[in-house]
C-alpha cells in the first residue's frame, strides 16, 4: 500500500494545462491557445450554446464567430482528446 502522503505529492505536481482564449470584438474572432504541440480538435461553446467543432494546429487557432456577441456571454473551450 502506498503512503497517502507520497500519493498527495504526486497529484499536487501534476500541472494540469487549460485552453486560454482572447476575445477581439472587432471581428468578433476568438483566439484560442493551448499546448504548443498540440494537433486536434476543440469544441467552441457561446452562452453553453455549441459554436462549432474546430481544428487546431500546433495549439492555436482564430475562430471568426458567427455574428455579434450578446451584451452577456460566456465563451468554453472543450479540448477533444487525440
Amino acid at each position: 500500500m502506498e503512503n497517502i502522503a507520497e500519493v498527495v505529492e504526486t497529484v499536487a505536481k501534476r500541472k494540469i494545462t487549460k485552453p486560454t482564449f482572447e476575445l477581439d470584438k472587432s471581428g468578433p474572432y476568438v483566439h484560442v491557445t493551448y499546448k504548443p504541440d498540440y494537433n486536434s480538435w476543440i469544441k467552441l461553446f457561446l452562452n453553453d450554446e455549441r459554436v462549432g467543432v474546430y481544428e487546431m494546429v500546433n495549439g492555436k487557432i482564430s475562430i471568426q464567430l458567427p455574428g455579434v456577441l450578446p451584451y452577456e456571454y460566456r465563451i468554453r473551450v472543450e479540448i477533444l482528446k487525440k
